[in-house]
């Protein structure tokens, strides 16, 4: 299991609609995924829940995570659980530390998450897409960066799902 954490973000202009590309098919998922959010059927409310919903992750995913992207490398970090994040934009204004540190750019936000652990261990690489492509990883505790020879986040992931 994943937990995710979900941007409100928006996506690329190929997702737009009908000028980029995406016709009626992206609308009617809009629509879809829309009525599913929505329905609180849906929605996990109960704080108890959520806790242990998130607690028996295995690992931790943000892909424009926006505001979500520091507690989850955050909480990833605390209970020893492997996280890959595509962060989008620096939320600066609404953190005190980062405001401190002077930490105002993509590049310095991306530095300072990777400063949460020694040098090395949260790993930077570039996704084979459009935009906001960077990446940062961690293996897990336990689980040394390249340990299964190199090869990337995919090699850490297939690693860590043979164990």
């Amino acid at each position: 299991a994943a937990a995710e954490t979900g941007g409100g973000g928006g996506g690329s202009s190929a997702d737009t609609g009908p000028e980029g590309g995406g016709g009626k098919s992206v609308a009617a998922d809009r629509k879809k995924s829309s009525q599913v959010q929505d329905d609180p059927s849906n929605q996990v409310t109960d704080p108890a829940r959520i806790e242990s919903l998130v607690a028996s992750c295995s690992v931790v995913c943000g892909l424009h995570p926006d505001g979500a992207t520091e507690p989850a490398v955050d909480y990833a970090i605390s209970q020893g659980k492997p996280f890959a994040v595509v962060p989008c934009c620096v939320f600066w204004r609404y953190s005190v530390e980062l405001q401190e540190l002077g930490v105002r750019s993509y590049d310095q936000f991306l530095d300072y998450l990777q400063a949460k652990l020694p040098k090395g261990q949260i790993v930077r690489e570039a996704m084979p897409f459009d935009g906001r492509n960077t990446v940062l990883w961690w293996p897990g505790a336990g689980r040394g960066v390249g340990s299964g020879g190199g090869g990337g986040l995919v090699a850490a992931a297939e690693e860590a799902a043979a164990t």
